[in-house]
């Protein structure tokens, strides 16, 4: 099983206040401290999509990663998607060819190596199905898809402004759901960057 990755991370985040990928948290960006929960999970290739401030943010990728700018990122995330997923089936046809393709967030500090594990466990035991994060009642990234799913998300409407999401939510008999806890902590406000770093420390 071979999966590639596409993390999103084109938003402008206006909720934050400030350029949130670039953030400083313990030492490392924001962004940089989840790619690197990505880099160190044995995936085939990894895409990071930019949009917003993207020259900026690329500079502080960690070396080796692919940075893609979305130019339509203000779209949604939908448009990010499309980009990412394009960016991705060229550099797999160029490499090693994908069988799956593991949809993430550029925000999500609450996951971790052993939450994209998880995944990737339940992918290899079904791996012709959607293998969505269940989350506060919420199904969702990071998510797996298999190789014949990419071009229906490519093609999800402008007006699916919840990117993969929207697509797990149609296509339920197709997919098994993981239990992440962690996945709650996504970063849209200092607030909830506040909420994960008390649940770091909580016994």
């Amino acid at each position: 099983m071979k999966i590639g990755c596409v993390i999103l991370a084109a938003g402008s985040a206006s909720r934050f206040g400030q350029l949130k990928q670039l953030y400083d948290v313990d030492g490392r960006t924001l962004l940089n401290r989840v790619v690197d929960c990505y880099v160190n999970s044995s995936l085939s290739s990894i895409c990071v999509v930019l949009g917003a401030d993207a020259v900026k943010i690329a500079e502080y990728l960690p070396e080796g990663i692919e940075a893609v700018i979305c130019e339509d990122w203000h779209k949604g995330m939908t448009a990010s998607l499309s980009c990412g997923l394009v960016a991705l089936l060229k550099k797999s046809s160029q490499t090693e060819i994908i069988s799956h393709v593991l949809i993430g967030l550029g925000d999500h500090l609450g996951i971790t190596e052993k939450s994209l594990a998880n995944l990737v466990d339940a992918a290899q035991h079904n791996p012709s199905k959607i293998i969505a994060t269940d989350y506060n009642k919420i199904l969702g990234a990071p998510a797996i898809f298999p190789f014949d799913y990419i071009a229906p998300l490519m093609t999800l409407s402008a007006t699916q402004n919840k990117g993969a999401q929207a697509y797990i939510m149609s296509h339920l008999q197709h997919v098994v759901k993981v239990s992440l806890p962690e996945a709650q902590f996504d970063i849209d406000t200092p607030k909830d960057l506040l909420a994960w770093k008390n649940s770091l420390t909580e016994i």
